[in-house]
């Protein structure tokens, strides 16, 4: 017998209390509950992101790679204004200020708010309000890369 909606019979005939040693009584254990037999036996850990989620690591293994490229978010084109190569200071100030295509003033990073955070809204959307999803010429952010930065804004 299997299926989720059929439980599992199981004959114990040896001696003792009901469903236990000598019972001779069936137990009948469902699906749900073995599952939940295995799981209780098992540690429980919390999945840890790929790329601590802290604005000095995003910018060295997201912003720098992918989006301050030549001809994008650099130093010396800005796209947007948008230059996303500067030093953590420079950063944490240039995230907190508006996002230059938002008609709204939307900051690109709005702490504790990822759906009032513009470069969230830009990197994670298949189709943002505004242009396209970032970066323009690149895959997107790969799930490891969006968690961080989602940890970082929730954080």
């Amino acid at each position: 017998m299997r299926g989720s909606s059929i439980a599992w019979v199981l004959l114990i005939a040896a001696c003792g209390p009901a469903g236990g040693p000598g019972s001779g009584r069936l137990a009948v254990v469902s699906e749900a509950q073995r599952a939940d037999d295995t799981r209780t036996t098992e540690p429980k850990t919390e999945e840890p992101t790929c790329i601590e989620p802290t604005l000095a690591v995003l910018r060295e293994e997201v912003f720098l790679p992918r989006c301050a490229t030549s001809g994008c978010h650099d130093s010396e084109t800005a796209r947007e204004g948008l230059d996303l190569s500067g030093d953590v200071d420079a950063l944490t100030a240039r995230l907190a200020a508006a996002a230059a295509q938002s008609p709204s003033g939307m900051p690109l990073i709005t702490p504790g708010q990822l759906g009032r955070s513009y470069l969230w809204l830009k990197v994670s959307v298949e189709t943002p309000l505004i242009g396209a999803r970032m970066p323009k010429r690149e895959a997107p952010l790969d799930d490891c890369e969006l968690e961080a930065l989602r940890a970082f804004i929730e954080g």
